[in-house]
């Protein structure tokens, strides 16, 4: 997957370099490509700021989520079919593993899902959030829970759908 979004990424930016080359021709992102497995496996980070804006961002994020849908994984009711697609991702992280992840306070990730219909194909995708939580910062970069977040992103960003940041 990576491989084809990034091969998308340099054709749209050579695309506005080079006007020999037809920015109709990209089609980035490309959501059959995310869609392929029946799964949108997508990655959030909120950053910490030592201004505490991050808390804003963080409830924000929240309320978005809410309102568009998506449920904690631990609330929601997921068939054998879903389990299976969910487990199958890499690196391998069971459902009951997110489970667990979701009920440790204070947590470094949360995991959200939403069932929704891809308009292009009529197939039915779950879309998996990885909310990463800016936790652990205010004590130091070397705190167990900072420690732990680095290394999560670190294992699981070249392997998601979709990656996206926001902090500084």
């Amino acid at each position: 997957k990576q491989d084809s979004l990034k091969a998308s990424a340099q054709k749209a930016a050579k695309a506005k370099i080079d006007p020999s080359v037809s920015a109709s021709t990209v089609t980035y992102p490309e959501y059959g490509q995310m869609f392929k497995d029946g799964v949108f496996d997508h990655m959030v980070v909120i950053g910490y700021d030592e201004d505490g804006s991050h808390l804003s961002e963080q409830n924000d994020h929240l309320a978005y989520l809410r309102k568009s849908g998506f449920t904690p994984i631990h609330k929601a009711g997921l068939s054998a079919e879903d389990r299976k697609k969910l487990e199958s991702l890499t690196p391998k992280v069971s459902v009951a593993e997110m489970k667990k992840a979701n009920a440790q306070v204070p947590g470094v990730v949360r995991y959200y899902v939403k069932r929704f219909t891809d308009k292009k194909t009529g197939k039915s995708v779950i879309a998996l959030q990885r909310l990463v939580l800016p936790v652990g910062m205010k004590a130091g970069k070397n705190s167990a829970l900072a420690t732990q977040k680095e290394a999560y992103i670190k294992q699981h960003m070249g392997q998601v759908d979709a990656f996206l940041y926001g902090g500084h």
